[in-house]
């Protein structure tokens, strides 16, 4: 795992996490942008606590392979947007 400030970067990645500022529009870009760069297989997942996965999801042609991971002191916990296959949270990324 990696870090990067360019997109560029990020078009040959399985899985990708974003952590940037909480604002739908921002989140919303970064991903279209994401979504035209990378393969179809690759995995989106946003940090964020208080936006919904879903609504961020409409930014791509992906909403079934668009995650959400909650990090915390100490844990992480995972959410799912309703567009997502079902997963029992032990799913193979």
């Amino acid at each position: 795992m990696k870090g990067t400030t360019k997109i560029e970067d990020l078009k040959d990645c399985d899985v990708i996490v974003e952590a940037i500022i909480e604002q739908l529009p921002a989140k919303r870009e970064l991903f279209s942008a994401l979504d035209a760069i990378c393969p179809a297989t690759t995995i989106f997942a946003s940090n964020t606590s208080s936006l919904t996965i879903t609504e961020i999801a409409t930014a791509t042609k992906r909403p079934q392979r668009f995650v959400g991971c909650i990090f915390s002191i100490g844990a992480g916990d995972e959410a799912r947007g309703s567009g997502a296959d079902d997963c029992d949270g032990t799913c193979d990324l």
